[in-house]
């Protein structure tokens, strides 16, 4: 699950943004923006992308468990999933996720050694077969798991992202309105335009609640 493909900070429609700010200001005032870096730099965008970055890696990290440790029970399964995806998560959830991350090592060094005994019994023999069942229902588990959650980061993202550029569009219309601006234009579509009030659009994103 690749985080960086999500494309948080370069947002589709940003080149595009142009603001129709205090329409019914006298004169025909126009200003620009960065409106990426506003974007980007802005303290709700971080929080944004630390909440984008926190599901992520809570996924990513169960899905590498179950890839490096496949002999997890349907139970332990369920439960190793609710404890990740937990957040936040208290002391006693940790607690739990180690010892729980603990005993499926140990299973897999049990499954590991019985694959290389040369005169296992029969009880060996079924705990063998049980455990390859289960290694088996993993692989399948996680791949499952894998699309979902990719599907679940991407929306996500999506949503995270509408909601910056919300803020951002009401933070601009404010800062043009303050300023008298009838159209604000992006950096990118008016490179060497003058009246840049991208620091207000900064201040005043950082001061919205």
């Amino acid at each position: 699950m690749d985080l960086k493909q999500l494309g948080w900070v370069a947002a589709a429609g940003l080149a595009a943004f142009v603001c129709t700010a205090a329409r019914h200001a006298p004169g025909g005032k126009c200003g620009v923006i960065d409106i990426a870096r506003v974007f980007k730099d802005c303290d709700f965008s971080k929080i944004q992308s630390e909440k984008l970055r926190a599901v992520g890696e809570s996924r990513s990290e169960l899905l590498a468990f179950m890839e490096n440790y496949r002999v997890l029970s349907a139970d332990q399964a369920s439960k190793l999933r609710a404890l990740y995806m937990k957040s936040p998560q208290a002391d006693a959830d940790r607690a739990e996720l180690d010892r729980l991350k603990k005993e499926i090592q140990e299973a897999d060094q049990a499954f590991k050694s019985l694959q290389t005994k040369p005169s296992p019994t029969p009880e060996e023999v079924a705990k063998l077969q049980e455990l390859n069942t289960r290694s088996q229902l993993t692989a399948s588990l996680g791949d499952r798991w894998a699309k979902e959650f990719n599907d679940e980061v991407q929306n996500l993202n999506e949503t995270l992202r509408n909601e910056t550029l919300s803020r951002l569009r009401e933070a601009v219309r404010d800062v043009g309105k303050k300023k008298g601006y009838n159209l604000l234009f992006t950096r990118e579509a008016s490179p060497y335009g003058a009246n840049d009030v991208t620091d207000d659009a900064l201040k005043a994103m950082n001061s919205r609640k």
